[in-house]
């Protein structure tokens, strides 16, 4: 069996659920090595180095393919937002410009994600 398939209970059965974040702040990098080195026994610099590593890699596979699939998850993927003319509503008696196209990042959610999101 794979690493990847093992989950938390399967491998620490006798570690009880404990909250993983606290929900007043966003999730950060930080907290997934955090319960990467708690889940797995490694140390905290090693979790965060897997954490950038994985980063990394998405961030490749997205400036050279323009799409990184990650099944149950989601989909990240690259587009191009058209120009068009921005205005400053503050300043209405202001020009208003031109802003140019530029590349955004596109996140689609899989369904295992959406499932867990939208369940009651």
């Amino acid at each position: 069996m794979k690493l990847a398939q093992l989950s938390r209970q399967k491998l620490f059965p006798q570690m009880p659920e404990i909250p993983i974040i606290d929900s007043s702040r966003a999730f950060t990098r930080k907290d997934i090595a955090r319960i990467i080195a708690n889940d797995y026994s490694i140390h905290r610099k090693t979790a965060a180095g897997i954490v950038n590593a994985v980063l990394d890699a998405i961030v490749i596979g997205l400036t050279q393919t323009g799409r990184v699939a990650l099944r149950d998850f989601g989909v990240l993927e690259v587009r191009t937002r058209k120009p068009h003319i921005g205005r400053n509503p503050r300043k209405p008696h202001e020009a208003d410009i031109m802003v140019p196209a530029r590349q955004i990042v596109r996140f689609k959610t899989g369904r295992s994600l959406d499932a867990k999101l939208n369940s009651e």
